[in-house]
């Protein structure tokens, strides 16, 4: 009886063995569970790199109302302020500078974090295997451990403008400067910017004038909502219609310069169409054969970048349609309404469903941009090489005829080919 019951337990155990050995890496709760933390860290770090520019931005607008206001000032009063004005647009320059200095480092952070996340969504949505796996723990160690000293820099640095700018405020509000209302023209937080505090943002108060970071951080990156009002998700569809237009504004300029890339490209690859053409008496010699080669991965590439093109085409109808219908699903919420309500609970559902489309068109305009300018460069380069080994077989054609025919002919045969390369 025990040596049954043993044989049962030992069949058992190796069909469970074997089931486990089968199972796709990703379809276990702890991968998921692991996958998951990587990804909020890494919208953690994107959010605060892209917070941290949006920031400098502000500081500059603040300032150039500042200065605007200076100057009518020293008009008014009949006062020189030259001095004065000179200090803060010295101080403007700075930030300006800053902005610059820090924009690619910002845009590392954000762009490689965000990659890394569509990696983790691919894998979490279509499973993969154990080289998979690994490959993303390993990207996603190092870009975590290599990006938390420069987001403390960024964040260092901003303070340390802001300091500044504080001090000229001050000066400018006691002598009848009046800041923008939050929320309205401007969104201005004068407030320093402090580590990425987890426990912080996940109980966060959402003010009435709320910006895009602030938005993201509340709909997206906390744990649990904070209370959100009938007039804040009014004021976030306001600050989501502005920002739909934007991206649309940014998505027409990318598909122009998309286009001019492009046309680019195409004029290459004409010109090593008519290079071939006047080079059919080059001999197949080693540089030719790699100058089809060349030409050939030119033509991938331009191929390539007709289908990046055409997938530059953001959604935005929809964006714009979604966003109406939760305006209209407001309108019916009373202001006393709790958040027990059903339809403030699916106004708060579909505004984060609009976050969500409008993060993606953001990634996939980025994205298709990025590969389109990678596309190009390679292209440049396919050219460069073709043009080279062409010019190398034209020389082994000059040298073969003079050691058989002498100078004379093969000055003859350079004539008649004409080759302008």
């Amino acid at each position: 009886m025990e040596v049954l019951i043993l044989a049962k337990a030992l069949v058992f155990f190796t069909i469970l063995s074997v089931r486990h050995a089968t199972a796709e890496p990703g379809d276990t709760p702890e991968v998921k569970e692991e996958l998951i933390k990587f990804k909020n860290e890494l919208r953690k770090n994107s959010l605060h790199a892209r917070e941290n520019m949006t920031r400098r931005k502000m500081l500059i607008e603040i300032l150039d109302l500042m200065i605007e206001w200076l100057n009518e000032l020293a008009f008014s009063t009949r006062k020189s302020l030259e001095k004065k004005s000179a200090q803060f647009t010295e101080l403007n320059k700075n930030i300006t500078t800053s902005l610059r200095v820090v924009y690619a480092k910002v845009k590392q952070i954000h762009t490689e974090s965000d990659s890394l996340i569509l990696e983790i969504d691919e894998f979490l949505k279509n499973g993969g295997n154990e080289d998979a796996l690994s490959s993303i723990r390993y990207k996603a160690r190092n870009l975590l451990s290599r990006d938390k000293a420069p987001l403390e820099e960024l964040r260092k640095s901003y303070n340390e403008l802001l300091t500044k700018v504080r001090k000229f405020a001050v000066y400018a509000i006691n002598r009848g400067f009046r800041l923008p209302e939050f929320g309205q023209n401007y969104d201005f937080d004068l407030s320093p910017m402090g580590p990425y505090n987890e426990n912080e943002h996940n109980h966060y108060v959402m003010s009435l004038g709320a910006t895009i970071g602030e938005i993201f951080l509340v709909f997206v990156y906390c744990k649990n909502l904070p209370p959100i009002s009938k007039e804040q998700m009014m004021a976030s569809c306001d600050t989501l219609i502005n920002l739909s237009r934007e991206l649309m504004r940014d998505a027409n300029y990318k598909k122009t310069f998309a286009t001019g890339i492009l046309e680019e490209v195409k004029a290459l690859e004409e010109h090593i169409k008519a290079i071939e053409g006047r080079s059919n008496n080059l001999k197949d010699t080693i540089y030719m054969n790699r100058f089809h080669e060349e030409k050939k991965e030119l033509i991938k590439e331009k191929n390539m970048m007709d289908e990046l093109y055409r997938s530059i085409s953001p959604d935005f109808p929809t964006v714009k349609i979604a966003l109406g219908e939760v305006i209209l699903e407001l309108d019916k919420l009373a202001t006393t309404d709790g958040a027990n309500n059903p339809l403030h609970i699916s106004a708060i559902r579909n505004i984060l469903k609009v976050i969500k489309t409008i993060e993606s068109i953001i990634k996939n305009i980025y994205l298709t941009c990025s590969k389109l300018s990678e596309s190009y460069n390679s292209a440049k380069v396919h050219f460069s090489t073709a043009k080279s080994c062409l010019t190398e077989s034209q020389k082994d054609l000059e040298e073969d005829g003079m050691q058989t025919y002498g100078l004379k002919p093969i000055a003859i045969v350079l004539v008649l080919l004409a080759i302008k390369v």
